[in-house]
């Protein structure tokens, strides 16, 4: 699939970092929470014009530059917050496939999510007439796991 939009464009960003357990080097839970912004999400027709979305969150607040987390465990949710159709709708539809959090290695091959504070989500989307928008894509994100040391590879 082809990348249709990225946005940066983050609204109602919400937050929670918990402590699992009292203990050094215990995992943490994160739950991270928004609603993406986008403008070119677009149908081009009869047929159903099926893309990526890539959502590029700022918690900076959460894991700093330098940082990120090492996740156990993790789940990741994108749904429609707001779809158009601007003229008549003649077969229109709009569809979120699939979501996915996209891990990055460090140095030392370690897998991780939320690098320097950026949150990547890439949601498969689908939407049908020439006038049909994707204006708004929701996500909920949550995730066990440890803040480590990270270095660009």
């Amino acid at each position: 699939m082809s990348v249709i939009e990225v946005t940066q464009n983050i609204t109602s960003k919400n937050w929670l970092r918990m402590p699992v357990a009292v203990s050094e080097g215990a995992p943490e839970l994160f739950v991270l929470t928004g609603i993406a912004v986008f403008e070119k999400l677009k149908g081009t027709g009869q047929t159903w014009n099926r893309g990526t979305a890539i959502i590029h969150a700022n918690f900076s607040n959460i894991v700093p530059i330098g940082k990120a987390i090492q996740p156990k465990h993790w789940t990741c949710s994108v749904s429609l917050a707001s779809v158009n159709n601007k003229n008549e709708s003649m077969n229109t539809g709009w569809a979120v496939d699939e979501s996915k959090l996209p891990l990055e290695k460090t140095v030392d091959g370690i897998e991780v999510i939320l690098a320097n504070g950026v949150l990547v989500i890439r949601a498969e989307v689908a939407i049908r007439d020439i006038d049909a928008f994707i204006a708004r894509l929701s996500f909920n994100v949550s995730i066990l796991g440890k803040v480590v040391d990270y270095q660009l590879p």
